[in-house]
């Protein structure tokens, strides 16, 4: 996106000095302003902008409608990531964008859509090391970025090898385990405005947030989306969506905003450049040539609305329908106030007068035993005429009529003359032809009548139950496992415990089949209350909790051990593995002859081979601390953590070394380390 930089000659006169320029220290604090607190949301930043950048490599390599990736964080993959498949980086490249603040490649077009040269740095607004793996004409080089000792930001190459992939960068940081739905609300909420949504990994149950509303929008083109009276307006720039403050826009700006569209959701585009933004890119730069383009094309848009619903108006078939389109969608936007329609307007309202025949015979639904006269009839959706043939008004019928109809008027009439009614009010209201007859109802039936369906929750891929579906009025499946619910609180502890860690237990062999088709929805999961257990068992229903301990028991305590033992090692030596602070270190890494290099090498090669399970943390929260003789697993892990310790070898995850050494080999370098 290219800057506005207004540069302007000044003169100065009888100068009593010499002046001096003013310039930035280079300094921590200097880099965390710009790195850190320069950003309100800064989880929402990093997914923002790193994905920009994502995008941005897409346009400059010709694959604009190509999806780039994003992965989520878990606890079994405890990392955020952003990949694309653009040009890539060289090493130049990598220096000149991640080590230079506002250093940008994209400030002299708009095609792109950063320029600041800040976004490839919001990294180090949630962490102190992330890494870059760059793919750039057959090579791939992982970098390790990271702030030093002295608090100012590095980046060091780590490593280099031959690859055949495609061009592209992927930048990948770790995540604490409590902001892992923080990313996950980011990814859905920041991104929701791109044309081509990005693949989304290791995402269960993940769905990108609707950009203003769920509703159909109300009028639309190729440069906007008018939602009526709900909502806000919105413009979308780059793929990126500003919340617009029109207050600001009229305070900035010289030219009036078309009053109507004040308070109305909207959604429209605008070319890179057209708008400013602030420097974080979380919100719009309010100055003036940015509040004027904004007045333009809100006021642009109005008229266009105008217009089409002016022409809208002339294709419909009738008169009724031609009224209620006037209530619902020209009158909240002053259109047509004072057009010469078929209908007439009572308090700016669309609105029929009753036939002369019937002058004293229309009541309002909610009014009838006060008998309050209408002499019109307001035009709206879900109208109907009951034409009541009796001489006192049922209060089943007022039932029956309500569930279906939103607005009711009552016209007493004579058996015999049902049919004249119907045709003048159709006449005298403009091709309406909604009619009840009265004695044609099917009155409710008994409340005595027993209920055939029950109420109950369904799972939507979240441990909460507070999230779940309720589904009311219908027959759960043939086959489904059941919860028991208090309050939309689980009764069984246990079961919200497992629940939440439903996705480490697939991860073991004798869970998997049982997660996926809960997962997949092959066999659904509901929620019911106490009182209507025992319904969910005479319905098919089987106990979730009974099916997981029937399946627990057939896996032994010692492979419960093993998978945690085999954890924990993947979980330090990945940690210990994930960002490296010592440039001695670096060294030894490089040479792969060294002790601290075969280590690294073989940790890395066994894990990948060895299929790992999630964290020992999460595997204990799903079986339960107490059936676990953890001795043996804290001994271990002791020994291997002083082990690190006596090495000054921090976090670097994921190297990515290959190597041709035998299962054999493997396991007796792993000795040496533990």
């Amino acid at each position: 996106m290219k800057l506005n930089d207004n540069n302007f000659d000044v003169q100065v006169v009888n100068a009593a000095e010499a002046s001096s320029a003013f310039s930035i220290a280079m300094n921590a604090k200097a880099f965390k302003v710009l790195s850190s607190t320069l950003y309100k949301d800064k989880i929402g930043s990093i997914v923002r902008e790193l994905s920009c950048n994502a995008y941005d490599a897409h346009v400059a390599a010709g694959k604009k409608e190509v999806p780039f990736e994003i992965h989520l964080p878990d606890n079994f993959e405890p990392w955020f990531a952003v990949k694309d498949f653009g040009v890539g980086l060289s090493e130049s490249d990598i220096k000149r964008i991640f080590c230079v603040y506002f250093e940008s490649t994209k400030d002299q077009s708009n095609d792109a859509i950063g320029a600041f040269g800040l976004g490839a740095k919001t990294p180090f607004s949630y962490t102190d090391q992330f890494t870059v793996t760059s793919v750039y004409d057959g090579t791939s080089t992982v970098y390790s970025a990271y702030i030093d000792g002295s608090g100012i930001p590095n980046i060091t190459k780590m490593l280099s090898e031959e690859s055949h992939d495609c061009n592209g960068v992927e930048i990948k940081m770790s995540v604490k385990t409590e902001d892992f739905f923080s990313f996950k609300h980011a990814t859905a909420s920041q991104l929701k405005f791109f044309t081509v949504k990005p693949e989304v990994k290791n995402a269960y149950g993940f769905n990108f947030e609707p950009t203003i509303l769920k509703n159909e929008a109300l009028f639309q083109s190729d440069e906007f989306s008018f939602f009526g009276h709900i909502g806000a307006a919105f413009v979308k720039m780059g793929q990126i969506g500003y919340q617009l403050d029109v207050s600001q826009v009229e305070r900035m700006s010289s030219i009036p905003v078309a009053f109507k569209m004040k308070n109305f959701g909207v959604l429209f585009n605008a070319n890179i450049g057209d708008i400013g933004v602030t420097a974080s890119r979380e919100s719009i730069e309010y100055d003036k040539k940015t509040c004027d383009f904004l007045a333009n094309k809100l006021n642009a848009i109005y008229e266009e609305i105008k217009t089409g619903y002016v022409k809208m108006m002339e294709d419909i078939p009738t008169d009724w329908e031609k009224a209620i389109f006037y209530n619902d969608v020209m009158r909240p936007l002053g259109v047509g106030e004072d057009a010469d329609y078929p209908f007439m307007l009572r308090n700016r309202i669309a609105a029929f007068e009753v036939p002369k025949e019937y002058s004293n015979s229309v009541y309002s639904f909610y009014s009838i035993n006060k008998r309050h006269i209408r002499s019109y009839i307001d035009a709206s959706k879900n109208t109907v005429i009951l034409l009541n043939t009796t001489k006192t008004f049922n209060s089943h019928v007022r039932t029956t009529v309500a569930r279906k109809y939103q607005t009711c008027y009552v016209v007493m009439v004579n058996k015999n003359e049902v049919q004249k009614a119907k045709e003048l009010f159709t006449k005298a209201l403009g091709g309406f032809c909604e009619f009840v007859v009265s004695d044609d109802l099917a009155l409710p039936k008994s409340s005595s009548t027993p209920r055939t369906s029950t109420s109950f929750w369904k799972y939507d891929g979240t441990c909460y139950p507070r999230n779940w579906a309720k589904v009311v009025g219908k027959k759960p499946p043939t086959a489904f496992y059941y919860v028991i619910l208090d309050k939309l609180n689980y009764v069984n502890k246990d079961e919200a415990r497992i629940i939440s860690g439903l996705a480490a237990a697939a991860t073991i062999p004798e869970f998997k089949p049982f997660c996926d088709e809960i997962k997949d929805g092959t066999v659904q999961l509901l929620g019911f209350s106490k009182a209507n257990e025992e319904k969910a068992k005479k319905l098919g229903g089987v106990s979730f909790i009974e099916k997981f301990n029937e399946i627990a028991k057939t896996v032994s305590t010692d492979r419960i051990r093993h998978y945690i033992i085999r954890s924990n090692l993947h979980s330090i030596s990945g940690s210990a593995l994930y960002c490296i602070k010592s440039t001695i270190l670096l060294n030894n890494l490089t040479e792969t002859d060294t002790e601290i290099g075969k280590m690294l090498k073989a940790s890395q090669i066994y894990y990948r081979r060895n299929n790992v399970t999630p964290s020992a943390g999460v595997i204990r929260s799903i079986f339960g601390e107490k059936e676990i003789d953890t001795t043996y697993e804290k001994a271990l892990l002791a020994k291997f953590k002083s082990t690190m310790d006596s090495i000054p070898l921090l976090r670097v995850n994921h190297c990515e070394l290959g190597d041709k050494l035998s299962k054999e080999e493997l396991e007796a370098l792993l000795k040496v380390a533990v």
